[in-house]
């Protein structure tokens, strides 16, 4: 395959590259329609999963139709729930990439950070989903049946407020690795104490050697002598 990508012209390339822009972004347009009706029309259409995609006795509400409805079903239900939402963002960011050839940030840091992101949203929203109840939602919880999994074990071995710190912790990391002003802020915390601090401590010794400060002598008023015509 490589071989046969090097002995092609330049322009056939970017007509190839184009192409492949274009389907990376109707899948991006799909994906995301999809999901979004999924959040509304779910409930309607499970009965549907029994059936044949091809069967044209069976509808669904979906806008993206039966297959968009079980796209998103595996997205949404099976997997990362709300979070599912990331993959649109690494379809268009791959759609950019290939048709104008712009994206500030890397391929790999940028699908790093989505799957990621989409994965430890799943875990917030399946701890959410168990505390307060909401394991039904979407069909697999608000995390969907992944994160509902992971989390679930998690609370068993751990307890609810261990877990919900380890949450907490993951967040900060993946803050730290998404934003570098996120970042530069979390270093700079305590410096300003610390500096104020030093320079406490690097003035007290000079105050001591100088002494106790000497007070201040007021001017004496000055004396008015008036002299008798």
């Amino acid at each position: 395959m490589f071989k046969f990508w090097r002995n092609i012209d330049d322009e056939d390339k970017a007509k190839l590259t184009k192409t492949a822009g274009i389907l990376v972004a109707l899948l991006a347009v799909f994906t995301l329609l999809a999901t979004i009706s999924y959040f509304f029309t779910w409930k309607a259409d499970q009965s549907s999963l029994s059936s044949a995609v091809g069967d044209t006795t069976v509808e669904v509400s979906n806008v993206a139709g039966k297959m968009g409805f079980r796209w998103a079903d595996l997205l949404v239900r099976r997997w990362f729930g709300l979070g599912s939402l990331a993959f649109v963002v690494i379809l268009f960011a791959i759609s950019v990439r290939l048709l104008l050839h712009r994206w500030h940030y890397s391929m790999e840091k940028t699908a790093l950070l989505t799957v990621s992101g989409a994965m430890l949203s799943s875990f917030i929203l399946a701890f959410i989903s168990d505390l307060f109840g909401l394991g039904n939602a979407l069909g697999g919880g608000l995390g969907g049946e992944c994160g509902d999994s992971v989390v679930g074990w998690a609370i068993v071995v751990f307890g609810n407020i261990l877990v919900g710190f380890i949450l907490a912790f993951l967040v900060v990391v993946w803050l730290v690795l998404a934003s570098k002003r996120f970042s530069d802020w979390l270093m700079s915390l305590g410096k300003k104490e610390a500096v104020a601090g030093k320079e406490e401590t690097l003035e007290r010794p000079l105050r001591q050697a100088q002494g106790p400060e000497q007070p201040v002598a007021e001017p004496a008023e000055a004396t008015v002598v008036r002299q008798d015509s």
